[in-house]
C-alpha cells in the first residue's frame, strides 16, 4: 500500500489483520479466508511512505500528503461562476472580511459552482488557525495527495534509509544464525553427554 501518510497505512494494516484473525477464529469458509488474506497482502506490499520512485517516464518523484484551507482555495477545486443562473453558486469568502451569512445564491461578490468539482480531497479535518481574523478559529482543511519531483535531499534520505534497513536486516540475520549455532552446539553437547553415559553394552 503506497499511501504517503504512514498512519493511514498502519490503520489499514491493523484492520486487515483483525479481519484475518476473526476469519480464522470463526473458522470461516475458504473464500472469506482468501479475501482476508489478500487484504493483508495488499496493505503489506508497496514502498514506504514518501519514498522516491520512478514514474512511467523514468523521472524520480515523491508522493506526499498536503493540506489546503478550504475557505481560501475555492477556485482550486471549483469552476468560477459568472452567470447568476448557474446552479449551486457559492460565494467566495474574502480574507479579512466576515464570512457571508448567505453562502449560496447570494447576489454580491465572486462565486464558484459547487456542482462542478475539479479536485476531490481524500479527507477533510477541522483544524485551529492562529491568525484567523474575522473568520472562525476552527476552519476546514482538505487533504490531497500530490506528486512532485524528488529533490537531492529526498534521494539521499531514501538511500540512507535503505542502508539503515539493510544493516538492521543483516544484523538480525547474523543474530538468528548465531542463536541457531548456539542451539545446535548445545544440542550436540547434550547428545555427546548422553551418549557418554550409556553403558558399554548399549553402544
Amino acid at each position: 500500500m503506497n499511501y504517503p501518510w504512514r498512519p493511514v497505512v498502519d490503520r489499514a494494516r491493523q484492520i486487515q489483520w483483525r479481519q484475518l484473525t476473526k476469519a480464522i477464529r470463526e473458522d470461516a469458509d475458504d473464500s472469506t479466508l482468501e479475501h482476508a488474506a489478500r487484504g493483508v497482502q495488499f496493505v503489506n506490499v508497496g514502498r514506504p511512505a514518501s519514498t522516491p520512485y520512478q514514474d512511467d517516464e523514468g523521472t524520480w518523484v515523491v508522493d506526499e500528503l498536503v493540506k489546503v484551507n478550504h475557505l481560501r482555495n475555492c477556485v482550486l477545486c471549483h469552476q468560477v461562476s459568472s452567470d447568476k443562473n448557474d446552479p449551486l453558486r457559492g460565494q467566495i469568502p474574502s480574507p479579512g472580511e466576515r464570512l457571508p451569512r448567505i453562502y449560496y445564491n447570494s447576489n454580491r461578490g465572486d462565486f464558484v459552482r459547487a456542482d462542478v468539482v475539479y479536485l476531490r480531497q481524500d479527507f477533510s479535518v477541522m483544524l485551529p488557525v492562529e491568525d484567523h481574523g474575522k473568520w472562525p478559529q476552527q476552519q476546514r482543511f482538505d487533504f490531497f495527495v500530490r506528486t512532485r519531483l524528488a529533490t537531492g535531499d529526498d534521494l539521499q534520505r531514501a538511500y540512507e534509509q535503505r542502508q539503515y534497513h539493510a544493516t538492521v536486516l543483516r544484523r538480525s540475520i547474523v543474530a538468528v544464525l548465531n542463536r541457531s549455532i548456539d542451539v545446535l552446539e548445545s544440542g550436540a553437547n547434550l547428545l555427546r553427554q548422553s551418549v557418554s553415559q550409556l553403558p558399554d553394552s548399549a553402544v
